[in-house]
């Protein structure tokens, strides 16, 4: 499990969600400076705007996450978190680097038809 997947899950449990999506993936992105948080500041995105955003989200409609239940724990990364490990690893694999650096992680979650894509639309940010 890389760092930013162990990030990622500890954001969701912060949150009180009880599966990993790809939400928490952008979260634990954002948490930590690097060239992939540098890039999304300048387009004014930032851990602050988007951890806001996601706790107004919580309980609308259609919105994917579960709630957290700590005698369950969680249930690991849905599907979109699952497919969106799977590129990061395959691209690191690829380029024969032991850890994907966080820059490898926003490609795939900006080009994949998933929900971050239509998140980061929320602040004026495409791909």
């Amino acid at each position: 499990m890389t760092d930013l997947t162990r990030q990622a899950f500890d954001q969701a449990r912060w949150l009180d969600h009880g599966c990993v999506g790809l939400e928490h993936f952008l979260l634990a992105l954002l948490a930590e400076p690097s060239a992939a948080t540098e890039a999304l500041a300048e387009l004014h995105l930032t851990y602050d705007r988007f951890v806001n955003y996601i706790r107004n989200q919580v309980g609308n409609p259609g919105w994917p996450s579960p709630r957290y239940d700590p005698e369950m724990g969680l249930t690991g990364p849905n599907p979109a978190g699952h497919q969106l490990m799977s590129c990061v690893e395959g691209f690191a694999a690829a380029w024969r680097h032991r850890s994907p650096a966080p820059e490898r992680w926003l490609l795939p979650m900006v080009y994949a038809d998933n929900m971050v894509a239509s998140e980061l639309d929320h602040f004026g940010v495409s791909p």
